[in-house]
């Protein structure tokens, strides 16, 4: 069996090919490494860090994909190629052409997400994203946009979502949207504990962490650390800053864990993000170690100073990512869907 995966979003690729080569498939990925965060681990020289030459980057290796044919294409979202509109359509429609079987894995903030979240619940990035723009909207949330998206919904077999927020969105349309975690590989070199003096706030994309939100949290917390805010910064960059860190704000309004808190909790003992139950599994929500992006700030003051013991703290994380996040587990879900 081989797999053919399109884009890459925080490392989602780069883990659905741990999982699915350590089920003996093979994982082919069209990528950019996710722009500035370069996932891909390979340092880019000047003019690989370019927009336009990390987008003919991704087209090049489109059109070399299009002399192959796959078991499974998987898209990270329906703009990888992002414009013009109807390059990346025709894109889409000649890969999948070429595949027995092609999945939408919603994981990013697509047009449908945009124009379909539910408001009423109060829990969707968008909140955040409205506040921290003073109400601009994503070029996402256009009609055309939003017209592209729909084609691909009709297109493709499956849509599976990484997160809550991405499930309620799409079965707002009155699509059966089964949701599976994000997958992430826990790195087995884990190095000594250094000092942490950090209260941290990393921003992947203006207007949409909620960091307006997040920012007045952070300044009523009186801990003694040290605070940093970061913007687009890489990966290496990040987790190096996560390993000096106390507690990791991730995203306000958030219904679980996506890859940055992921991250975070392989690497800092207190997270406070978006956890939000819902009957679609409890179970996880229960055993997440993250703090919820409402709880009382002085309940947040109260976890952090009750712990003596930080390596303890994130060893538990550790834990909660290998029992719910592991690849290969979440591959084999993927298929089985």
């Amino acid at each position: 069996m081989n797999i053919l995966i399109v884009g890459e979003f925080s490392g989602v690729a780069k883990n659905l090919s741990i999982g699915f080569e350590r089920l003996g498939i093979r994982a082919d990925i069209i990528s950019d490494g996710d722009g500035y965060k370069n996932i891909s681990n390979k340092k880019p020289n000047f003019i690989e860090r370019t927009i336009l030459w990390r987008w003919s980057g991704q087209l090049i290796q489109a059109i070399k994909k299009l002399n192959k044919s796959y078991d499974y294409i998987i898209f990270l979202s329906p703009f990888v190629f992002k414009y013009p509109l109807f390059l990346n359509n025709k894109l889409y429609q000649n890969l999948i052409i070429r595949s027995k079987k092609s999945i939408l894995l919603s994981c990013t903030s697509d047009s449908i997400w945009w124009r379909n979240y539910d408001q009423i619940k109060g829990r969707s990035p968008h909140l955040g994203s409205i506040q921290d723009t003073h109400g601009k909207t994503h070029r996402y949330a256009n009609d055309a946009y939003y017209k592209s998206n729909l084609n691909l919904v009709e297109m493709i077999d499956k849509i599976i979502a990484l997160a809550p927020e991405y499930k309620f969105a799409y079965e707002s349309l009155g699509i059966d949207v089964p949701w599976v975690p994000f997958p992430y590989e826990i790195s087995k070199n884990k190095e000594p504990s250094i000092n942490r003096s950090l209260i941290y706030h990393g921003i992947t994309r203006e207007g949409f962490k909620g960091t307006k939100e997040i920012k007045n949290i952070m300044k009523d917390i009186n801990s003694g650390f040290e605070q940093l805010i970061t913007k687009q910064i890489s990966y290496v960059n990040f987790v190096a800053n996560l390993k000096k860190t106390v507690i990791y704000f991730d995203q306000a309004y958030s219904h679980a864990p996506a890859m940055s808190a992921l991250t975070a909790l392989e690497n800092v003992p207190f997270v406070v993000t978006g956890v939000q139950p819902n009957k679609h599994n409890l179970s996880y929500f229960y055993d997440c170690p993250a703090i919820d992006i409402l709880e009382d700030t002085l309940k947040i003051e109260e976890i952090v100073s009750n712990t003596k013991n930080f390596e303890e703290q994130i060893e538990k994380n550790r834990f909660f990512i290998e029992k719910y996040h592991n690849p290969i587990n979440i591959c084999q879900k993927i298929l089985q869907i």
